[in-house]
């Protein structure tokens, strides 16, 4: 649109002009060695126009001509600088799709066609990479930091193939280097604090942790994360180097920045209390409690209370529960500082029953007649063993089948039911008989009814009748 009324304004200046021209005529006489020529104003005009267009174009046809050579040099070089661009272009492609024999052609093509050894030194670097050849790219790299246009590309490469080999000190130098080409690098940032890191430089890593927060490398949450831990390092480093106070004073930093961090917390708890700042210690446990309850943090609590009476220790404890009076970990806390009570009176468990003979109990001789340990008139029940613990027939009765409820001579027997008898405890308990009509006493209905029986199994002699006395 602004061309369009430009040319309108061009043709109404022109117009005008022809216009003024045609109203004020005139005469133009020229008299030059005897020649007199005489013509009108306009049509002078005119021919000095058209006098003035041929030399123009006389000029430029004459200066065509004579650099006729040199534009033709430089179209030459124009179309070769274009190709070789081409060539740069395909072989960055066939890098990207991993077409190792395509790059290395396009890298020798355009490294021919092209005077700007970068870009060709940087394609041919990364074709030599995709065919495996490190040695090559090796060196098309280091030739890459002669000059100060492509030494960051070329410490980038030698930075990464250290790190593809493992050999992490000459990475962290060559990661140092290009830190000084370019400080604030992102992708350099977070590769140089995991070098430090790795490599133990507690100080440096923690310098260029920060500039790689600022840098937008690591965020900064996580950075202070990687801070706190950095801090908990440098105060095991302090330790290892007799620098109590510096130790010290990393691990409460570490726990001012982190407060749930619980290494932190534990270990500025523990070098409180080693210099007999008990109060500040139980501190720093309770407000990491608040955050992140741990079993670490019970047992350095345990040692900062441990110089208190049994009970204290268990409202010390109450109090740390109540910090966290919903976590599992609380609960746990305060259960173990109890004061344990040893078990009175545990008799043999149930699981104790068919773990093998080393569980039970031992074989218990039988009341037998005069000279067999003990007398058993017609008032002490059925006798269980002849002299020497047998029964007569040769066969003994074995407590051991009757309780995990084995048949004994060749009959079922009922399985025994352990009872607490009135005044005795744990292994003193009596094995009653669970038969219709017996007592957890002793007596038993039949008979006189007031005879008393010893507590034990009642038992019917395999050669006596039913019924008989």
């Amino acid at each position: 649109m602004t061309r369009a009324i430009w040319f309108i304004i061009k043709v109404a200046i022109v117009v005008a002009i022809a216009v003024w021209l045609a109203n004020h005529p005139g005469t133009v006489a020229i008299n030059w060695q005897g020649y007199v020529v005489e013509t009108g104003f306009g049509i002078a005009i005119l021919i000095g126009v058209a006098a003035l267009a041929a030399g123009i174009v006389l000029y430029r046809l004459a200066r065509a001509i004579l650099g006729a050579p040199r534009n033709f040099g430089r179209y030459r070089r124009s179309r070769r600088r274009e190709r070789g661009y081409q060539a740069l272009t395909r072989g960055m492609v066939a890098v990207a799709a991993g077409d190792a024999t395509t790059a290395r052609k396009m890298a020798r093509k355009a490294d021919g066609l092209l005077n700007e050894p970068p870009l060709t030194m940087l394609l041919s670097a990364q074709a030599a990479q995709l065919q495996g050849d490190d040695r090559a790219a090796k060196e098309y790299f280091t030739a890459m930091l002669d000059r100060p246009e492509t030494a960051f590309l070329g410490l980038r490469g030698l930075l990464t193939q250290s790190l593809k080999a493992g050999d992490r000190v000459e990475a962290l130098q060559l990661a140092r280097r290009a830190q000084s080409l370019q400080p604030n690098t992102p992708w350099l940032l977070g590769t140089l604090y995991d070098l430090e890191a790795r490599s133990g430089e507690w100080a440096a890593a923690e310098g260029t942790l920060q500039q790689a927060v600022q840098a937008g490398a690591i965020n900064p949450d996580d950075g202070r994360r990687h801070r706190a831990t950095l801090l908990l390092e440098r105060s095991f480093e302090a330790e290892r180097r007799g620098r109590s106070d510096s130790a010290l004073s990393h691990a409460q930093a570490a726990h001012d920045l982190l407060s749930g961090f619980v290494p932190a917390a534990a270990r500025a708890a523990r070098l409180q209390m080693a210099i007999g700042k008990h109060k500040n210690a139980a501190k720093t446990i309770e407000r990491c409690w608040r955050v992140n309850p741990h079993p670490d943090l019970t047992s350095a609590y345990r040692e900062v209370v441990s110089s208190y009476d049994p009970m204290t220790r268990v409202k010390l404890f109450e109090k740390l529960r109540n910090h966290a009076p919903n976590d599992v970990e609380s609960l746990l806390a305060v259960a173990r500082a109890s004061p344990r009570r040893p078990a009175v009176g545990r008799g043999p468990r149930p699981s104790d029953q068919g773990a093998g003979d080393a569980a039970l109990p031992p074989r218990l001789p039988a009341p037998g007649r005069a000279g067999a340990g003990g007398a058993a008139g017609r008032g002490g029940g059925a006798r269980l063993a002849g002299p020497g613990g047998q029964r007569p027939g040769g066969r003994g009765l074995d407590l051991h089948r009757l309780q995990r409820g084995q048949p004994e001579l060749g009959r079922p027997v009922r399985p025994l039911r352990r009872l607490r008898q009135p005044g005795m405890e744990g292994p003193d308990r009596q094995h009653v008989a669970d038969e219709p009509g017996g007592r957890a006493d002793g007596h038993h209905p039949s008979g006189d009814g007031a005879r008393h029986r010893p507590a034990g199994r009642r038992t019917r002699r395999p050669d006596r009748p039913a019924g008989a006395t």
